[in-house]
């Protein structure tokens, strides 16, 4: 039932945020669409990812996806940088975390019509991927069992 929430709400996450950037800001050109699925799979993909690691770990589960998307994700995304200008650490690790998957997909669907998406579209896939065998697969190991009478 969470993952299909969480698929309910990325999928109004991308609409909503496409809109608003396009709509509202004026900020990003491009195909609507595209970037609203884009961002969808990036919202996914972070959220069954942290749903794996809360149903792992516990709270500290959380802390260890703050720490992936939050901490190391945001500053190796290049948002407002070109990654190429980026110290060697951040550069290294941006396109393989969801910010940074999400910026460079974002970038090429508004200015590049689509170029070169196959690769942080991949790396979204995967984490949505992941998260969603990860969240199953946990949720029926750990799940508590009735208690047998008799």
């Amino acid at each position: 039932m969470r993952l299909v929430t969480l698929a309910l709400c990325a999928a109004a996450a991308g609409i909503g945020g496409a809109w608003l950037v396009q709509h509202v800001l004026g900020a990003l050109p491009g195909a609507f669409w595209p970037l609203a699925g884009a961002g969808a799979l990036l919202v996914f993909g972070a959220g069954a990812l942290t749903m794996a690691l809360e149903i792992a770990f516990g709270v500290a589960g959380i802390g260890v996806a703050v720490l992936l998307f939050v901490i190391l994700g945001n500053p190796s995304a290049g948002g407002a940088y070109a990654r190429a200008l980026i110290p060697p650490f951040w550069r290294a690790i941006g396109a393989f975390l969801p910010p940074g998957a999400g910026t460079d997909a974002a970038r090429s669907i508004a200015y590049f019509d689509g170029a070169h998406t196959a690769q942080p579209l991949y790396v979204l896939g995967c984490y949505a991927v992941v998260g969603l065998l990860a969240s199953l697969g946990l949720a029926v190991l750990v799940r508590p069992r009735p208690a047998h009478h008799g």
